[in-house]
């Protein structure tokens, strides 16, 4: 069997969002999960809270010409017409701006109305985020520990996803972005600025 089959069977073991939570807060807190190797758990359990919650899941998978890998995808979640590819980063630090070049890279040689969001439990260096809303078009979400957290706690990863690309007031990703942040922070009570 192959290991990403192996990893699938046994991610499909966990049937409510509360052990998926209980699974990236142990993450979070940089213990290792037994029998996952680094970075596999944290891929899974993501793409697994998709897919409890009713999107169409794909697996991680290759992307392959004349035999020879291309790109590697950590996944993707389809629901309604919302289609996303995700990357999901389970790094020390926090996340700079390539990872996000290398996934617009990658929507860049597929249909336009493809998607892409990063998932980081060490969120994203200023700079990152800074050129994020600032690089257009707009088609890649930031997903830190606190919108993780929330999606994962509320069991909400896909109605926030859904929220993230099309407001009811807006149709302009710049501010749907915007809207996500401030949504987020005032359900947490924290008021921050979405600039800082």
């Amino acid at each position: 069997m192959a290991k990403s089959e192996e990893y699938i069977r046994k991610i499909k073991r966990i049937k409510k969002p509360a052990d998926i939570t209980r699974m990236y807060r142990q993450l979070q807190s940089g213990t290792s999960l037994r029998d996952w190797p680094e970075g596999k758990a944290f891929e899974y359990l993501v793409l697994r809270a998709f897919e409890l919650e009713g999107a169409e899941v794909t697996w991680p998978f290759s992307v392959r010409r004349d035999g020879k890998e291309l790109e590697q995808i950590d996944g993707a979640v389809q629901d309604g017409g919302l289609y996303c590819l995700l990357e999901m980063k389970q790094y020390k630090d926090s996340i700079d701006f390539d990872a996000i070049a290398k996934l617009r890279a990658r929507l860049a040689r597929r249909p336009t109305q493809a998607m892409g969001a990063i998932f980081s439990i060490r969120g994203f260096t200023d700079p990152a985020k800074v050129l994020a809303q600032f690089s257009t078009p707009i088609n890649v979400l930031l997903w830190d520990a606190d919108d993780i957290e929330y999606g994962l706690t509320s069991a909400q990863c896909v109605l926030d996803y859904k929220r993230s690309f099309v407001t009811p007031s807006s149709t302009d990703f710049r501010t749907t972005v915007f809207w996500r942040r401030r949504r987020h922070d005032s359900v947490r009570g924290y008021g921050r600025s979405v600039r800082q």
